[in-house]
């Protein structure tokens, strides 16, 4: 699957010059971690590499754009990296590889045009919708919401570039195979068992780096009026 995924990233690259792409292409160069029933709140605990490729299209005018990516990296997690008690015991731990699209608008907060030099910058939201696919999981196709912050800049006319940090939040709780439905003896005589997982709280996982864009011919046009308003 990671080749296939590859593949699929190099023929992009490989057909631009037949293509009709009216957009940024690029790639996307980060970490990947995982929040869930082994680690419930520790930011960018046991990240790894992530890869992929973006394309965004500037929507209608400067402040909105909307984007596509295919993203690749390894989420994993253990109850030995946190010295509670009941994780001790639980002893869980996982890892899987995993392989999203995910389809975006971004919203600037300031005018922002790639190759512009006067509105060359700017912070930005963006949601969507994302297909999962994780590998090592019962029910490895999942659909989930993203949502993060980020700043773009234009290096030169043709090139930007920019970081995000960014949060999924699926539908499953069995990305780390805890379900929270079997339960582990404890040590306490007035509690003897626990239940493996939080059976209402559902696995998230983040992604966050940068991106390098490359800027195609697009149909959007500058409108002298709207400039001048901002």
């Amino acid at each position: 699957m990671r080749i296939f995924f590859l593949v699929v990233i190099l023929a992009i690259f490989s057909n631009l010059s037949i293509s009709q792409i009216k957009g940024d292409l690029g790639v996307y160069i980060g970490q990947s971690y995982y929040l869930g029933d082994i680690n419930t709140s520790k930011q960018f605990y046991n990240s790894n590499f992530a890869l992929g490729a973006i394309y965004r299209h500037p929507y209608r005018d400067t402040r909105y754009a909307i984007r596509g990516s295919l993203i690749m990296g390894t989420l994993a997690g253990s109850d030995t990296d946190f010295p509670n008690l009941y994780q001790q015991q639980r002893n869980a731990e996982f890892s899987t590889s995993f392989y999203e699209f995910t389809g975006q608008i971004e919203f600037n907060f300031f005018p922002y045009r790639h190759g512009d030099t006067k509105n060359n910058n700017s912070p930005y939201v963006a949601a969507g919708l994302s297909v999962l696919y994780a590998a090592n999981t019962p029910f490895p196709i999942q659909l989930a919401i993203p949502f993060g912050v980020g700043y773009k800049f234009n290096i030169s006319e043709n090139v930007s570039a920019g970081l995000e940090w960014a949060f999924r939040k699926t539908f499953t709780d069995q990305i780390d195979n805890l379900t929270g439905f079997d339960d582990i003896p404890m040590i306490s005589s007035t509690r003897p068992f626990r239940q493996t997982g939080y059976i209402n709280d559902n696995d998230w996982y983040s992604v966050a780096g940068l991106f390098i864009t490359f800027k195609f011919p697009s149909k959007f046009t500058k409108c002298d009026a709207y400039e001048s308003y901002q």
